[in-house]
C-alpha cells in the first residue's frame, strides 16, 4: 500500500516544498522535502515494471518530474535557487536507484562541473558544490565496473579543489573544510587521481598547519587529509616516510620550545630513533623547514600548541585508519616523544644559560595543552597497535602511574582515566594488578566529597611506606591557632569538589578494573574499600546527594553519573568472590528504590541489576565461587580467601565423602587464554586416590578453620589445587556463604539428578541416607583439595607486569 502512495508523495513534495519560477526559496520547506525523501524512499523506484507496470510507470514519471525540477534550479541565475538545486542534486545521487544512477551520473556530473569552473560563485555555492561532488563520488565507488570512468571524472575537479583550498581571499572556514573533505573523498575512493598533484597538496596543507591561524576544526580536517595522502601512492615506504616526517616535525617543535629546560639528552635520544646513524634524513614535511622568523613569544604562545595539535592528530589518524598494506609502526620514537612531553615540568637546570624567566612562564602556561594533545597520541598508539603493544605495556603503565600523581587539570584526569581503561581492556588482568592501586587512589581523591571519612584500605600493613606518605601527606608547618582539626581534615574540607565529568570518569574506571580483574581482585588489598565506596556512591546518587563543582561546563549530566554509579555497583556485586558480597542487601535496596523511577533509564538499569543478582539470593545458590575460576593457576596461587569446609560426618568418615565427579587438569592441553581443559575420571581411578587426597584433611576438629587452610597453602606453594566434591550439605542458612553453583560437569554427571533432589528437599533422613553409604546418591558442598601429584613450574624471570612465565605442568604417578 505504501508503494502505491510514494509517487503521489513525491509529486506533493515537488508541488508544495520545492521553489519554482514564481516562489522564493524556503529552506525549512526544503528540509521537510529532504526528510520525506529519505524517510519514505521516494526516489528509489523499488518496483519493477514486471511486477506492477502501472505503479512503475507512475513512479518513473514522478522521478522524471523531480529531476527536471532540480536541474532547472541548478541552472538558475538566482544564487539561492542554485544553492537549493545543487544540494538537492547531491541528495538525489545518494537516494536514487542503481539503474537510474548508472544512466544519469555523467550528465549530473557535467552540470556541477560547469559551475565549479566559474570562479565567481559565492562561498555558499562552493560549499554546496563540494558536498554534492562528494556524494556523487561516494555513490560511484559502489560500482567497481565504473572505476576507470570515475577516476577520469575525479581527476577533472582536483585542480579546481586545490585552487579553492589555496584561495586566501575567502575567510569562511566552511568552504575550506568542504574542499578538504572533497580531497579526502577523492583520496579514499580514487587515490590515483591525487598522485599527479601530491606534492602540491602536501605543501598547501602543511603551510596552513604551520601558519597556526586556523580554527581547531579546520586544523583537524587538514591533519586528516595529510594522514590520508600516503594512500595516493600506496606502499609501505610512503606510509613510513610520512610518519617519520611528522614525528621529526613534532620533535623539532619541541626542541625549539624546550630549549634550555632540564631535559637531559632526550632530544638527541629521540633523533637517533627517528634518523638512525648513517641514514640520510628525509626531506622536511611540506618541503620546507619550519619557519623561525617569528619572535619566541609568538612561537610559544600562538603557534606551538596549534602546530603540535595538528601534527599529533595526523599521527593519530595514521595509526588508527585502515591502510591497504601492513605497515611497521615506530613504537620507540612514538613513546619517546610521549614521555618527553608528559614528564616535562618546566624546571630549569642548575646553571641555565639561555632560558629566561619569561620563557619559562610562557612555556609552563602551554604545557597542559601540549600534554592533553599528546595523550590523544598515546590513545591512538594503544588502539592502533593493540595486543602487539604487550612488550611495551610496563613502560606505558609506569609512565601513567608517574604522570597521574601530578595531573590536576580536570580534562587531563578524564583522559588519563580513559587511557587506563583502554589499557586494561587491551592487556587484561595483569594490567589490572599493575594499575589498580593507582586508579583506586585517584578515584578516592576525586570522590572525596562523596566518601568523606571513608577509610581507603582496611590495613596499612599491605601498603609500602612510600605509598602511605603519598596517600597521607603531612604538613610540617605548625599553625599558630589550632582549631581542633588535623591537617588532613583541613585539606579535605578546603578542597573543592571535582567536576561532574571527572567523577563520572573515575566511577567508569572502577567498573572496568572490577570487570577485567575477575577473581584476581580478591587478593588485592583495596577490594573491600572499593565495594564500600561504590555502595556509598550509589546510595547518594539515588538520593541526589553528590556534590560537584558549580563551574562544571562538561557535557555529562547528573543522570549520567547516577547511571554509572548503579552500573558500577552491579559490577561490584557480581564480581567473582569467595563469599557473598558484604553489601548485597544494601545494593538490593538501592536497586529496588531505583526501579521505582518508572520510565527512566535508571529504572531499566536497576531492573536488569535485580535480575542479574537473582543468582546470588536464590535459595539454590549455595556458594559464590565458580568452579571454573578456581581451575586457573593464578587464582589458586594468589587467592587467600577461599575456605575449606568439612562437616562432622566428613571428618569422621572421609572415605564416604568422595563424590563420583572429579576435575583434573590435563597436562598436555594447557591454556588457551588462561583456560584449562578438564576431563571426568571414572569411579575406579577415583577410588584409588581418594584416600591419599583426604589424608591432608584428617584433622581432629569439626571444621577446618581459615588459619588451617592458610597453613596448608603456605606448606605447598608450588602445588596445583583440584576441586572435588565432599558429601553432605549443611542447611542453606549455614551454607549461605560457601555454597557452590551447579556447573556443566554436574549436569553431565549421572548422579546430578539425585543430588539436586536431595538439595531441593534437605530432610534429616535424606541427608543421613545419602551420606551413609558409598553407592547411594550423594549431595555435596564444594571442597578444595591440595593434590601432591600435580605441580607447575614458574620461571623466576617473570615480567614486570606480574605475569608468570608458565613452562610446563607435569603429572607424576607413583
Amino acid at each position: 500500500m505504501m508503494d502505491q502512495r510514494q509517487p503521489v508523495l513525491l509529486r506533493m513534495q515537488i508541488r508544495d516544498h520545492l521553489p519554482n519560477e514564481k516562489t522564493s526559496v524556503n529552506f525549512s520547506h526544503l528540509l521537510s522535502a529532504v526528510s520525506a525523501v529519505k524517510s519514505h524512499g521516494l526516489l528509489r523506484e523499488s518496483v519493477s515494471s514486471k511486477d506492477n507496470p502501472k505503479l512503475a510507470k507512475n513512479w518513473k514519471d514522478a522521478f522524471d518530474t523531480w529531476i527536471d525540477h532540480v536541474l532547472s534550479l541548478v541552472s538558475s541565475t538566482m544564487p539561492d535557487k542554485q544553492l537549493a538545486g545543487i544540494n538537492l542534486l547531491g541528495i538525489t545521487c545518494l537516494e536514487c536507484s542503481s539503474d537510474r544512477f548508472l544512466v544519469s551520473y555523467s550528465g549530473w556530473f557535467q552540470r556541477l562541473y560547469e559551475i565549479i569552473q566559474n570562479p565567481d560563485y559565492s562561498h555558499f555555492i562552493g560549499v554546496a558544490l563540494c558536498a554534492s561532488f562528494s556524494d556523487l563520488l561516494t555513490r560511484l565507488a559502489d560500482f567497481p565496473k565504473l572505476k576507470k570512468d570515475a577516476t577520469s571524472l575525479t581527476a577533472k575537479i582536483i585542480q579546481s579543489v586545490i585552487q579553492m583550498l589555496d584561495n586566501d581571499t575567502i575567510s569562511a572556514d566552511s568552504l575550506r573544510v568542504g574542499a578538504i573533505r572533497l580531497l579526502c573523498t577523492s583520496v579514499t575512493f580514487f587515490p590515483s587521481t591525487i598522485n599527479r598533484y601530491y606534492d602540491r597538496v602536501e605543501v598547501s596543507i602543511v603551510s596552513k598547519i604551520m601558519s597556526g591561524k586556523y580554527s581547531t576544526h579546520v586544523s583537524k580536517e587538514l591533519a586528516h587529509c595529510l594522514a590520508l595522502l600516503p594512500k595516493a601512492r600506496g606502499g609501505v615506504e610512503n606510509w613510513s616516510l610520512m610518519m617519520q616526517r611528522v614525528l621529526i616535525a613534532i620533535n623539532t617543535l619541541l626542541d625549539d620550545a624546550f630549549d634550555g629546560l632540564n631535559e637531559g639528552n632526550k632530544s638527541s635520544h629521540i633523533s637517533r630513533f627517528l634518523v638512525p646513524p648513517g641514514k640520510v634524513p628525509p626531506s622536511p614535511l611540506g618541503g620546507h623547514a619550519i619557519p623561525k622568523e617569528e619572535s619566541f613569544v609568538k612561537r610559544v604562545q600562538d603557534l606551538l600548541v596549534p602546530r603540535v595539535f595538528a601534527l599529533t592528530q595526523c599521527a593519530c589518524t595514521m595509526l588508527t585508519a585502515s591502510y591497504s598494506v601492513q605497515v611497521v609502526i615506530p613504537i620507540h620514537p612514538l613513546l619517546a616523544i610521549i614521555e618527553r612531553v608528559l614528564l616535562v615540568d618546566g624546571s630549569l637546570p642548575e646553571s641555565p644559560m639561555f632560558t629566561t624567566s619569561l620563557h619559562q612562564e610562557l612555556l609552563c602556561s602551554e604545557i597542559p595543552s601540549l600534554q592533553l594533545h599528546i595523550l590523544d597520541l598515546l590513545i591512538a598508539v594503544i588502539k592502533g597497535v593493540r595486543s602487539q603493544l604487550l612488550p611495551f605495556a610496563a613502560r606505558i603503565a609506569r609512565l601513567l602511574k608517574e604522570y597521574i600523581r601530578s595531573a590536576t587539570f580536570p580534562h587531563i584526569r578524564i583522559k588519563l582515566y580513559a587511557i587506563m581503561q583502554t589499557l586494561v581492556i587491551s592487556m587484561g588482568a595483569g594490567m589490572v594488578e599493575y594499575l589498580s592501586q593507582e586508579i583506586v587512589e585517584n578515584v578516592f581523591t576525586d570522590l572525596s566529597h562523596v566518601t568523606s571519612g571513608l577509610n581507603r584500605f582496611p590495613s596499612n600493613n599491605d601498603i609500602s611506606e612510600d605509598d602511605v606518605g603519598f596517600l597521607h601527606p603531612t604538613n610540617h608547618k605548625k599553625r599558630k591557632h589550632d582549631d581542633g582539626l588535623s591537617t588532613k581534615q583541613q585539606v579535605s574540607v578546603e578542597k573543592p569538589p571535582a567536576l561532574l565529568s571527572v567523577q563520572l570518569a573515575a566511577i567508569e574506571a572502577l567498573s572496568v578494573i572490577l570487570t577485567m580483574g575477575g577473581s584476581l581482585i580478591n587478593s588485592l588489598n583495596w577490594r573491600s574499600s572499593v565495594d564500600n565506596l561504590l555502595i556509598i556512591v550509589a546510595t547518594k546518587a539515588i538520593d541526589g546527594e553528590i556534590n560537584f563543582s558549580v563551574t562544571d561546563k562538561s557535557t555529562p549530566k547528573f543522570a549520567d553519573l547516577r547511571l554509572a554509579a548503579l552500573q558500577a555497583l552491579k559490577v561490584s556485586l557480581m564480581s567473582p568472590g569467595c563469599v557473598r558480597p558484604l553489601y548485597l542487601y544494601k545494593g538490593l535496596e538501592v536497586f529496588r528504590r531505583g526501579k521505582r523511577e518508572t520510565g527512566t533509564k535508571i529504572a531499566a538499569v536497576c531492573a536488569d541489576a535485580l535480575l542479574s543478582l537473582e543468582v546470588l539470593i536464590h535459595p539454590r545458590a549455595l556458594q559464590a565461587i565458580d568452579l571454573q575460576l578456581q581451575n586457573n593457576t593464578a587464582f589458586v596461587r594468589d587467592h587467600p580467601d577461599h575456605v575449606f569446609l568439612l562437616n562432622r560426618k566428613s571428618a569422621a568418615k572421609p572415605e564416604s565423602n568422595i563424590c563420583n565427579l572429579e576435575v583434573v587438569v590435563k597436562a598436555d592441553d594447557w591454556m588457551v587464554d588462561g583456560d584449562i581443559e578438564c576431563e571426568v575420571k571414572d569411579d575406579n581411578e577415583r577410588k584409588t586416590n581418594h584416600r591419599e587426597n583426604m589424608d591432608l584433611f584428617s584433622v581432629p576438629s569439626d571444621r577446618i578453620t581459615f588459619q588451617d587452610e592458610l597453613a596448608v597453602q603456605n606448606g605447598t606453594p608450588n602445588q596445583l589445587q583440584k576441586m572435588v566434591y565432599s558429601s553432605d550439605v549443611q542447611s542453606l542458612e549455614e551454607e549461605m556463604l560457601c555454597g557452590a553453583p551447579l556447573n556443566d560437569a554436574d549436569v553431565a554427571s549421572e548422579h546430578t539428578v539425585s543430588r539436586i533432589e536431595s538439595i531441593a528437599a534437605p530432610t534429616s533422613s535424606t541427608m543421613d541416607s545419602d551420606c551413609a553409604g558409598d553407592d547411594g546418591p550423594r549431595c555435596s558442598a564444594l571442597l578444595p583439595v591440595v593434590h601432591e601429584d600435580f605441580h607447575y613450574d614458574i620461571d623466576s624471570d617473570s615480567d614486570s607486569l606480574g605475569f608468570p612465565m608458565i613452562e610446563n605442568i607435569e603429572s607424576e604417578s607413583d
